[in-house]
């Protein structure tokens, strides 16, 4: 399998969660003892994260557990689009 068909939204969800938490990659590298370079590969969605760290990151973005389901359902299936009615959806990014 090719990365970005293992967890093809976590790039997207982790620019947003560094972005809305107002955190710098280089500060979630030291946070869970981990080199810039690693956090820099799974942000370019080169690489990403084993089950361990990715649990880690998670705790960090998402502290209750509906916004640790949330944040799974992001990374595998893409952000959630609301439509009228209250229906869900989920929205493919437009990687353009």
């Amino acid at each position: 399998l090719k990365t970005e068909d293992t967890m093809p939204y976590f790039h997207i969800w982790l620019q947003s969660s560094l972005k809305k938490k107002n955190m710098k990659a280089a500060t979630l590298a030291r946070t869970i003892s981990l080199s810039k370079g690693t956090v820099s590969l799974w942000l370019s969605n080169q690489r990403q994260p084993d089950y361990n760290n990715l649990v880690r990151v998670i705790d960090i973005f998402a502290a209750s557990k509906s916004a640790k389901q949330t944040a799974l359902y992001e990374i595998f299936y893409g952000q959630p689009e609301k439509k009228s009615g209250g229906i869900n959806s989920p929205t493919r990014y437009n990687h353009a």
